[in-house]
């Protein structure tokens, strides 16, 4: 089995004149993806590799979720990927397919919603053991993580295969 954290960014600000790819983490949202490295710290999760947007808020999420999550250790480097900037359901699909590193374990992915949220209902066929872990399905936030096995190799994912056996949101955790 593989594993695939998959993630939203955290809050980003809204600051006027800024495009949207170039908008940064607003002070809540640095505080809440720290919270969620240390968090999967905790949970002794550890991503051997990282697919991220390339926009600002994702690259910010990424250091800050990463800084908690591998406080005495180098994170993996990760691999900043435009297809994943808005990406929809099938174009993520796509990307992990294609870019997932096949001697992953453990994979964290950064992206955006409204795709984010349609792909994590998707990759389990809305199915969650835990109803607690089935709030993502109806709302994604800024920050939350939904985690995943992922049967068989990356480059042979389909929707509906895979087993949510987690999430969690900042707001669980601040």
């Amino acid at each position: 089995m593989r594993r695939l954290l998959l993630m939203r960014h955290a809050k980003s600000a809204w600051p006027p004149g800024v495009e949207d790819a170039e908008r940064g983490l607003e002070p809540r949202g640095r505080a809440a993806a720290a919270a969620i490295g240390a968090w999967l710290r905790a949970q002794g999760e550890r991503p051997d590799a990282a697919l991220i947007s390339t926009a600002r808020r994702t690259r910010e999420t990424w250091d800050l979720t990463a800084r908690g999550l591998f406080p005495d250790s180098e994170p993996p480097k990760p691999r900043f990927l435009e297809r994943l900037y808005l990406a929809s359901p099938e174009e993520i699909l796509a990307v992990l397919r294609e870019e997932a590193p096949p001697e992953s374990r453990s994979l964290l992915t950064l992206g955006h919603n409204d795709g984010l949220q349609s792909f994590a209902e998707a990759l389990c066929g809305g199915r969650a053991e835990n109803p607690a872990d089935a709030r993502g399905f109806e709302k994604f936030p800024t920050g939350a993580l939904a985690l995943y096995e992922i049967p068989g190799d990356w480059a042979d994912l389909t929707l509906g295969a895979a087993r949510l056996t987690g999430y969690v949101q900042p707001r669980d955790l601040l």
